[in-house]
């Protein structure tokens, strides 16, 4: 978990994007940037999600977080750039079964997060614990949408998983109740269904 914030660095993350394409990655900006993006909110820190499939299951973990490392490597060499960058196998301190590790990038307020079993984009929202969440921006990263299978105004806040813990459903519910004016109006105006 990151002890300072650092300025969110979209240069960056297009530099990781483009890397992780490169080499054959399914990856994009999902979760609270863009949802916070989509409302107008600055957002504190951005998840650029990878989609690994079974990979780690079949060649392991360590392969796995060594084949990203390469791609990322070898996107860097190209943009000359050796940022600071640390490998972790858990994300907010939570061991989880869905993620098998996280590459931070402190000084650039970025985190990319492998996602086990999920073989795409709407795979990895889907293992998100709320419908909260669910924002993405489209390849280009510029436009942020809510790809939810519920009403964030008529259903409300939903989980969507079943295993989510009490502290967490209690957060969310308190951002969900921030957020509502926002979710209220963006659904007036047609933004959100």
């Amino acid at each position: 978990m990151r002890t300072t914030k650092a300025a969110i660095d979209l240069e960056m993350a297009h530099i990781i994007l483009t890397g992780l394409r490169r080499a054959g990655y399914t990856c994009g900006i999902v979760g609270g940037y863009a949802r916070d993006s989509f409302f107008g909110i600055p957002p504190k820190d951005l998840d650029i999600c990878v989609a690994v499939g079974s990979e780690p299951a079949v060649q392991g973990v360590e392969y796995t977080l060594d084949q990203v490392n390469n791609a990322l490597v070898q996107e860097f060499y190209r943009e000359k750039m050796t940022p600071e960058m640390n490998v972790a196998g858990m994300y907010n301190d939570h061991a989880s079964d869905r993620g098998c590790g996280v590459f931070q990038f402190p000084d650039h307020g970025i985190d990319v997060i492998l996602y086990r079993d999920c073989a795409n984009m709407q795979d990895i929202m889907n293992s998100f614990d709320y419908n909260l969440n669910q924002f993405i921006f489209d390849e280009d990263e510029r436009v942020s949408a809510y790809a939810g299978s519920t009403s964030l105004l008529f259903d409300g806040l939903t989980p969507v998983r079943e295993d989510f813990n009490q502290e967490r459903a209690v957060k969310m519910m308190r951002k969900y109740q921030d957020m509502l004016p926002l979710i209220k109006a963006m659904t007036h105006e047609g933004y959100l269904v």
